[in-house]
């Protein structure tokens, strides 16, 4: 269950010669899919409780484009009464690729999420392992010590749970 195939899948044809417009997704099997699933739809209506209003992502209720639209309000107001103002906007560049996996754990802890959800949660990231597919060849397998899989159903409301005492 804890197996995956990672494949890379070009997000600008136009850009295919650069590395960077290519991104990895892993191909989970499915009893991993499923259980995922599950985990994130008992999480999801939790998530506006956990995560405060600045962040959209993956949260009923709250919209991205508003957050956007939000800011460009506040803009428009700082600038019609001649005032000036400091906006932070990150991009956190391979976020999902770079999330510590024991402070995932503490932070899903400290969001007090039941023992048994992070009990399941927990299994399916011990000892995980992966193998790279490209052009037909598969690599040898190899660990995984850290990041959320892109491509899992839990993998972005576990992120957003992680980064939220950074925000």
């Amino acid at each position: 269950m804890n197996e995956g195939l990672i494949t890379l899948l070009c997000k600008d044809q136009s850009r295919a010669m650069d590395l960077r417009a290519w991104r990895p997704i892993t191909l989970l099997n499915s009893d991993y899919k499923i259980i995922a699933k599950c985990l994130s739809l008992r999480l999801t209506p939790a998530l506006s409780s956990i995560v405060g209003p600045h962040q959209a992502c993956c949260i009923p209720g709250r919209s991205v484009e508003l957050h956007g639209i939000a800011l460009k309000d506040m803009i428009t107001w700082l600038k019609s009464r001649n005032l000036k103002g400091t906006l932070l906007s990150l991009h956190q560049k391979k976020a999902f690729d770079r999330l510590c996996h024991s402070y995932l754990f503490r932070q899903l802890k400290h969001a007090r999420l039941n023992a048994g959800f992070i009990s399941m949660t927990r299994a399916l990231y011990a000892a995980l392992r992966v193998a790279v597919i490209d052009q037909g060849r598969v690599s040898e397998q190899f660990s995984v010590t850290r990041g959320v899989r892109q491509g899992c159903p839990l993998s972005p409301l576990l992120y957003v749970i992680a980064i939220e005492p950074l925000l």
